[in-house]
């Protein structure tokens, strides 16, 4: 029977190799411990459990009047919409009073039809020696003439990748019923504008412009206190594939659409249509003629590397097809 004990060379050897063993193994639960710390985080800048109502209607009816606007504020504390992290914005609220029709006409014909916001990603910059924001990227802007009185909330279909550091504002091209303020808040609400230095006063609101185009550099000398831009921003580190519709989506009446993620629309069809023509040729052709007439086809079908499963009748069903990599297709119709 062999015995280290007779060998301390030997020994020694499998000490210092079971003590790389010890180590790697400790290196590689450190791996996966920072990639748990790394997993995917969400964050929703600007919440706050007491969100204040916004103004209107009423005698102090007030609203967000044609500029982009940057919280710099809140009670929650400073910088308040600034990235913690590279990641990407994907969805944004506004919270949205309903004012009286006597006071939309106003808003309109003073700022312009109908209510309008986006969200727009700002980046600080010191040019000759003061300071501006450059606009990095934007997202859609919103008509809200359909969501006055609500929180409406916007999910961008393409999320916009954005730097640690950067700035999430509040863009609003003609009007929006989406602000707080008055002696109810109190001095850590602060906001600042898009308004050039000396343009700060009230009868100077007709120079208020929003930063709209992507790569200019303005001035937000103008800040706002015991006020609150009525929005919040959802960010990730770490987003899926762009989930995307092809067709006529559900809603009154028939619809016949295909869904699809990591793949493209065009793909999506061809993979829909493929399967379905695989599935079918297992099912007597999907055929409704007859006795056949209320017939429910179900199964899996395999197409390609995709595995699918099916639902077909004469006048509704579905098929979804998944693939490595998170890829999906899903389809489904109606008929009236």
């Amino acid at each position: 029977m062999y015995s280290t004990s007779a060998n301390p060379t030997r020994l020694r050897t499998l000490t210092i190799v079971a003590l790389l063993a010890a180590f790697a193994g400790l290196m590689a639960a450190g791996i996966r411990a920072d990639q748990a710390s790394a997993a995917k985080e969400t964050v929703v800048l600007g919440k706050d459990a007491n969100m204040p109502d916004p103004l209107c209607p009423g005698s102090t009816c007030q609203a967000i009047p044609s500029v982009t606007g940057i919280q710099n504020n809140l009670p929650t504390g400073a910088a308040p919409f600034r990235m913690p992290f590279d990641g990407y914005v994907t969805a944004w609220k506004i919270f949205l009073s309903k004012p009286a029709r006597s006071e939309q006409k106003f808003f309109n014909d003073m700022f312009g039809s109908p209510p309008q916001a986006g969200v727009s990603i700002l980046r600080k910059k010191s040019v000759g020696g003061r300071t501006k924001y450059e606009l990095k990227k934007a997202s859609p802007i919103k008509g809200l003439n359909p969501y006055l009185g609500t929180a409406a909330s916007f999910k961008l279909d393409k999320p916009m990748k954005v730097n640690q550091g950067s700035l999430v504002a509040l863009t609003v091209p003609t009007w929006a019923p989406a602000l707080a303020a008055g002696n109810s808040l109190s001095g850590n609400n602060t906001w600042r504008a898009s308004r050039d230095p000396g343009t700060c006063g009230a009868g100077d609101i007709d120079l208020a412009r929003p930063q709209i185009k992507i790569g200019s550099l303005r001035f937000y000398s103008c800040e706002f206190t015991k006020s609150r831009l009525l929005y919040t921003v959802k960010i990730t580190n770490e987003v899926g594939p762009t989930v995307k519709y092809c067709g006529t989506r559900p809603g009154d009446g028939a619809y016949n659409y295909v869904k699809v993620q990591g793949v493209d629309c065009t793909k999506g069809r061809s993979v829909y249509k493929g399967a379905l023509d695989a599935f079918c040729k297992m099912k007597n052709d999907c055929s409704f003629a007859g006795s056949d007439k209320n017939r429910v086809y179900k199964g899996n079908v395999s197409y390609g590397n995709w595995d699918c499963t099916a639902q077909r009748a004469r006048k509704a069903g579905n098929l979804r097809c998944t693939k490595s990599g998170g890829r999906v297709v899903y389809q489904a119709y109606q008929k009236n």
